[in-house]
């Protein structure tokens, strides 16, 4: 394995599932009617356990608050968000891209969530992604500069990507500006209107090169292409052709 566990922040793990996480963060319920509600149920087998897929990687996320059995709570919400910004970020880094995937049956993927008490985890519920999102997960895989790497270079990379998404998530609210421009960008891979798709991707600009007031005095366009030509030109030529290729 390349790494084993990496922590994002005080509360944003990404992990490998081992085998005492059935117990440790347990997916079934004793509660007849909970299980039913967690994982639903069929007419004739009745609810179907859930398990975790040992050595799969799973971003833990935690959180205080409320999340009730039908979603929508700020806690909920804000969890979403950091999924969406982990994601977004690593494609932004490369870590991931798409794979385009033919899907017979639509996949649904979950966010489950486990409530403390007592120093223990109990499944408390799960909330299901939109189709767009699960589909985009069923898709996503390493990025292509990986293909072909050996071992020692696949660690050095995902160190360094790693690295930087870290120093985003442990950031707080520094670096929010940069979190969002990340969720803004995973919506415009996951939707299938390409002109949404653009539009998300030219908000992500915006968020992390706009200023209100600036764009006031010079224009959106004109601040935007400044910018964005001073962050990555590496000399007066390079600014000079940016500005010229940024319309």
């Amino acid at each position: 394995a390349v790494v084993e566990e990496v922590q994002l922040s005080p509360s944003i793990k990404l992990t490998k599932a081992k085998q005492d996480w059935s117990e440790k963060y347990p997916l079934n319920s004793k509660d007849e009617k909970r299980q039913s509600r967690i994982h639903g149920e069929t007419l004739l087998f009745g609810p179907t356990d859930a398990k975790w897929a040992e050595g799969k990687f799973y971003l833990q996320i935690e959180a205080e608050g409320f999340v009730g059995p039908f979603g929508g709570t700020a806690c909920a919400r804000q969890s979403q968000r950091h999924l969406k910004a982990f994601f977004g970020l690593g494609l932004a880094l490369r870590l991931f891209e798409i794979d385009v995937v033919y899907f017979p049956v639509p996949p649904v993927h979950s966010l489950y969530v486990h409530k403390v008490q007592d120093d223990q985890r109990q499944i408390d519920g799960k909330e299901k992604f939109d189709l767009d999102f699960s589909r985009f997960l069923s898709g996503i895989k390493l990025g292509e500069m990986f293909d072909g790497a050996n071992d020692e270079r696949k660690k050095e990379l995902t160190k360094l990507i790693l690295d930087e998404m870290t120093a985003v998530f442990s950031a707080g609210g520094k670096a929010e500006t940069i979190a969002l421009a990340a969720e803004w960008l995973l919506d415009s891979y996951t939707g299938r209107d390409d002109r949404l798709n653009y539009i998300q991707s030219i908000v992500v600009l915006e968020v992390l090169l706009g200023d209100k007031a600036a764009s006031d005095e010079v224009g959106l366009g004109q601040l935007l292409r400044n910018r964005c030509a001073y962050m990555l030109g590496r000399n007066r030529d390079d600014r000079d052709s940016l500005m010229k290729e940024f319309d």
